[in-house]
């Protein structure tokens, strides 16, 4: 779709647009008979899966849905925010509706996602990475230049990184700020400050530059564990602890003030509104003049099929308030030890359970944007206080009018990927207060991405919310389909998927069943040994020849959805993979 100067572009178009991809050999595995139709076209034939080609990854519609609705609830019950990490699937439909279920933002990696992010749609975007690249840094002031409405916060980690960024954006509008993110790193982790004291002077340099803003705290405490060990668990627990008392000491020492405008601050409202005040929940807006939205080969853009509403109804949970109480209040005046000794001693609160409860419906507003304004403005809600009964998200509702004293932002405080989003919501849940009646206004911002397609390996093994750990356990929405071509010895089938079609970096497929009417089960004990490019190395401990037959389908479990949606331009979306004969419903283009 071509945009013109002047014309809006929507999430919602570029979604919209897909139907109108005109499909062709370079959309992997579809069959001869989908060529040269448009995808709108091919999907009103109601094709099948076994009517495309193998190997093939395909998405499972009920799951997706599933997954989304149980993670929108349990974010809300804990009183978090959701930035979903979209470099996951770098998918524009996926994004869609996780917005419409009431995500505050999408999470990206790198410059050039951002990029493809504003070009598709985004309002809003996370990026979870140091923004030093000279071109994408101009860019972005740029884009902010053009759109003051455009939110974008990025990581920094090093006093050297803030003077790169400003020696990059000397050319940029006076004007013009990024608003930054001082990311607190770990022992042997990845990127981030070390220690408390570095996370200080990052800030401080942030606080003196005329190109940067401090917009909050971050990091990523996946890199800290891989397991659900104690010595794992209680790693990560310690790196929580220390972001949370990392954002008390900034917020006592006033160094929010400019970003959330606050008393005695001159803020830059060259904006015709906060930027904090963008709905999620509604279309994400970005004008990109001159820019044509071209699918991944070329042609109309992202993705089309059945999907399911936005999520509304929301379920209070327990509320952990212990950080609330003993930290958030603290002023500048309050001594940085005691900060630090009041916020270890209080992150042991509790966790939020599984959503349960009185329902309690969010209007488009209320599930969207950090700001005190944009939750429930002067509504049925307004007034509520939220007691040490109530869940954080009434909290946060009760404040409102103490968040627009203050200019209508909020701190961001985020972390978590899927693994460990138990231990974030445990260990800072406790500091949301969007509406700064305890203190400076502060919102926690989940990350996780993974959860949406979850999998049959690594996730499906540390996620609290997997099988066998929640009430209402997630699934994997992800499978591949991969055909026998050779039965070279009696113990051994080659099937025709490998390294170029599905993910291994995690652990290898997972054999689960025959494909087709009869839905046969595999023989005990079979399992993939290892993958080559385009081959499958299926053991079959004392099988016999009939085992699986030359020219059979095998559906296999996959693990790590964030290095399998990259190998697939085009992925098929169908209604149900438990089904003798699945039917595709949707296509998602995905964009890497």
């Amino acid at each position: 779709m071509a945009v013109d100067k002047g014309v809006v572009a929507t999430l919602s178009d570029t979604v919209a647009a897909c139907g109108d991809t005109v499909l062709g050999p370079q959309h992997k595995s579809l069959p001869p008979a989908a060529w040269g139709l448009t995808v709108r076209e091919y999907l009103a034939t109601a094709p099948h899966l076994d009517e495309l080609q193998t190997p093939i990854l395909t998405m499972d519609r009920s799951a997706l849905d599933a997954n989304r609705a149980v993670m929108a609830d349990w974010a809300r019950a804990a009183g978090v925010r959701l930035a979903p990490h979209g470099k996951t699937s770098m998918s524009p439909q996926l994004w869609k509706e996780q917005l419409d279920a009431g995500a505050w933002a999408i999470t990206l990696a790198t410059g050039w996602q951002v990029q493809i992010g504003r070009a598709l749609g985004l309002g809003r975007i996370l990026l979870a990475n140091a923004l030093l690249d000279p071109v994408a840094l101009r860019w972005a002031a740029a884009e902010i230049e053009r759109d003051p409405n455009f939110e974008l916060y990025s990581w920094v980690d090093g006093v050297d990184s803030v003077r790169e960024m400003e020696r990059h954006l000397e050319s940029a509008p006076v004007h013009v700020k990024l608003n930054v993110i001082v990311e607190l790193g770990g022992p042997h982790g990845r990127t981030g400050a070390r220690g408390l004291a570095a996370a200080h002077e990052v800030a401080d340099a942030v606080h003196k530059s005329s190109r940067l803003r401090l917009a909050g705290v971050g990091g990523y405490e996946g890199a800290l564990a891989h397991d659900r060990t104690p010595e794992g668990l209680a790693a990560v627990r310690h790196y929580l602890d220390e972001i949370a008392i990392l954002h008390q000491e900034l917020a006592a020492a006033g160094r929010y003030d400019e970003f959330i405008g606050g008393p005695g601050v001159a803020a830059d409202h060259t904006s015709p509104r906060h930027p904090g005040t963008l709905s999620a929940g509604s279309d994400q807006v970005a004008a990109y003049p001159g820019h044509e939205h071209a699918g991944p080969m070329g042609g109309s853009s992202t993705g089309m099929g059945k999907t399911a509403g936005s999520a509304e109804e929301a379920a209070p949970g327990s509320a952990a308030n212990g950080l609330r109480e003993s930290a958030i209040g603290a002023r500048a005046e309050t001594r940085a030890a005691g900060l630090r000794e009041a916020a270890v001693g209080a992150a042991g609160g509790g966790t939020p359970g599984a959503p349960g409860g009185t329902a309690r419906r969010h209007s488009g507003a209320g599930s969207a944007g950090i700001d005190s304004d944009a939750v429930d403005p002067g509504g049925e809600n307004a007034g509520l206080t939220g007691g040490p009964g109530a869940s954080r998200a009434d909290a946060a509702v009760g404040a409102s009018d103490a968040g627009r004293a203050c200019g209508g932002r909020a701190a961001i405080v985020t972390a978590g990927g899927s693994a460990y989003p138990d231990l974030v919501v445990e260990r800072l849940a406790g500091l949301a207060d969007e509406g700064g009646a305890h203190g400076v206004p502060t919102a926690v911002v989940l990350r996780s991405g993974a959860y949406l397609v979850h999998d049959d390996g690594f996730y499906s093994g540390i996620s609290p919310l997997a099988a066998g750990r929640s009430e209402h356990p997630l699934r994997s929405a992800m499978h591949g389909w991969a055909r026998c071509v050779s039965r070279p010895e009696v113990e051994l089938a080659l099937l025709d998927a490998g390294k170029r079609d599905l993910p291994f970096d995690e652990g290898l497929p997972v054999p689960q069943r025959m494909a087709g009417p009869a839905s046969m089960p595999l023989p005990e004990g079979a399992r993939v040994s290892a993958l080559n490019d385009q081959h499958t190395f299926l053991r079959l401990p004392g099988g016999s020849d009939t085992d699986i037959p030359v020219g059979s389908v095998v559906r296999l479990g996959l693990s790590h959805p964030c290095t399998a949606f990259d190998k697939w331009r085009l992925i098929p979306v169908i209604d149900d993979a438990e089904a003798e004969r699945p039917l595709v419903v949707g296509f998602l283009p995905t964009y890497f």
